[in-house]
């Protein structure tokens, strides 16, 4: 199904499953285009892209995004930068699990959110995403000695949405996560009292 679409993307440029013609499909498929941009890159099909290109490339990918976003937030809160053991190990038993997948229902990791293509890509636009608003935050929360500049409308009024575009393309679920979770940050951290959070 997922490499037809992006077989139908890297072919015909529509998202489509191509059956029947090139009906459009209403559907996430930002991952489907970049799948079908990179295997064209690498000058491979489809179907072995995804099979092997999806974990070379990606499933590292969403390591790093994961990691940038955790530093961010370790510099937000002000806690130390240095090698934390335990965060590592918490790190590899949630994803390497706790208990043998042949236990069945008892098995717990967080290994099936890498099962999804669309998921795990709109989860690396996630955690770029929040890596590169806490820094904006910590600017900002310092108070009146730090203005707007052109650079931090740039940032509000181009890069946040075209980021929360791309992801709501790889994966709608994620779109509205972070919808619910501006509105709980909206509320409970004051923004309503400032301007700028209402645009």
């Amino acid at each position: 199904f997922h490499s037809a679409i992006s077989n139908s993307i890297k072919t015909y440029n529509v998202p489509s499953t191509g059956i029947d013609g090139l009906p459009y499909l209403p559907y996430h498929w930002a991952s489907h285009v970049i799948f079908a941009f990179l295997s064209s890159l690498a000058k491979i099909d489809i179907l072995t892209f995804y099979n092997l290109g999806y974990p070379v490339i990606f499933l590292p990918f969403y390591f790093v995004s994961l990691l940038f976003f955790v530093l961010e937030a370790r510099k937000y809160k002000k806690l130390s930068l240095e090698f934390d053991w335990v965060f590592y190990l918490v790190l590899f038993f949630a994803y390497i699990g706790i208990v043998p997948q042949a236990w069945g229902e008892i098995s717990v990791s967080l290994y099936p959110l890498f099962v999804g293509e669309s998921h795990l890509v709109g989860m690396i636009f996630v955690f770029l995403l929040f890596g590169a608003v806490l820094p904006f935050l910590a600017e900002k929360k310092q108070g009146s000695d730090h203005p707007y500049l052109k650079s931090d409308y740039l940032f509000l009024f181009l890069f946040l949405p075209l980021m929360l575009g791309v992801i709501g393309l790889a994966k709608i679920f994620w779109l509205y996560f972070l919808a619910g979770l501006y509105g709980f940050l909206f509320f409970s951290m004051g923004w309503y009292k400032k301007i700028i959070f209402w645009l």
